[in-house]
């Protein structure tokens, strides 16, 4: 592929102009919603099959399995799970926008393939995300703390309106951003090597864990995720488990597949931006490549 002096490839500018445009979190987001619903029946059934070995810690720790080792034990299942997802919907994505068709042999091949990468980055941001939540906790009882010597008491309790308030203020961000850069690096490590993906110069290129447009897009997690959570809250005040149980998972059906739609739109613009692509990238190198040329 020929180079210009400004270093930008030619046969991207021409053939790939519209995965080159910097997209803003809005638009990434709208994009995200149409394509959902454009095939929201896969991407339902990913979200209900990876979903599906998660209940099975979940329905004994309802039998009275509540201690901190089946409690880890049980979040691992459901991260594991919530990963093989997001990987699962990034590969079906891919095929959609590139219009392959896709076989579930295919899937879980490519899943297969990038099982290493997963695994490593599995256990990276587990430990970020514990040394997170160990951060938020101690950021939490440091304001119960100074909150106490201004005679102000709050009691953390899942009954308590100010506690969630509270908890979520503390918490979610944080927990949301590590989460989004985490799934950032799953989609790498499954599309990393793809078609697509090798569209854009410097190949497998490795992201940056943390960026300024993730963090920017940190909010949507919250909103996909956390808008179900905060729509089943009256029924857990009501004492009404199962019910919140089955709402809960008819909302994630529906959000979820959105939210995994983001997350790939978001991998692919943010391969733009780092691999120079981008159109402000390609017209500052022009300009250099003009400015060269008429000396």
């Amino acid at each position: 592929m020929p180079l210009p002096e400004g270093g930008v490839p030619v046969g991207v500018v021409s053939s790939a102009i519209d995965d080159l445009q910097p997209q803003s979190i809005g638009e990434l987001l709208d994009a995200a919603v149409i394509f959902a619903i454009r095939h929201f029946v896969p991407l339902a059934a990913i979200v209900v099959g990876s979903s599906a070995p998660a209940y099975l810690p979940q329905s004994i720790s309802a039998t009275g399995q509540t201690t901190t080792l089946w409690q880890i034990f049980r979040f691992i299942m459901i991260w594991s799970a919530d990963v093989f997802g997001m990987c699962a919907a990034a590969i079906v994505v891919d095929h959609f926008l590139q219009s392959k068709k896709l076989t579930l042999r295919e899937l879980c091949a490519t899943i297969l393939r990038a099982l290493w990468p997963l695994i490593v980055a599995w256990v990276r941001y587990a430990i970020l995300f514990c040394v997170t939540f160990v951060i938020c906790a101690l950021v939490l009882l440091l304001l119960k703390a100074g909150a106490s010597m201004f005679g102000f008491e709050f009691e953390i309790s899942p009954h308590s309106a100010v506690s969630w308030i509270i908890i979520g203020l503390v918490f979610a961000f944080p927990l949301a951003l590590v989460w989004l850069a985490s799934n950032i690096a799953f989609v790498h490590a499954v599309l990393g090597h793809s078609e697509h993906a090798r569209a854009f110069p410097g190949g497998a290129t490795v992201l940056r864990p943390f960026d300024p447009h993730i963090a920017e897009a940190a909010l949507v997690p919250l909103i996909l995720a956390g808008g179900p959570l905060l729509l089943t809250l009256p029924l857990s005040l009501l004492h009404n488990h199962g019910l919140q149980i089955v709402i809960a998972d008819v909302l994630s059906i529906i959000t979820l597949p959105c939210l995994y739609v983001f997350v790939t739109l978001l991998y692919f613009d943010l391969r733009a931006r780092h691999g120079g692509t981008d159109l402000d990238t390609i017209s500052a190198s022009l300009r250099v490549s003009e400015t060269s040329s008429s000396r």
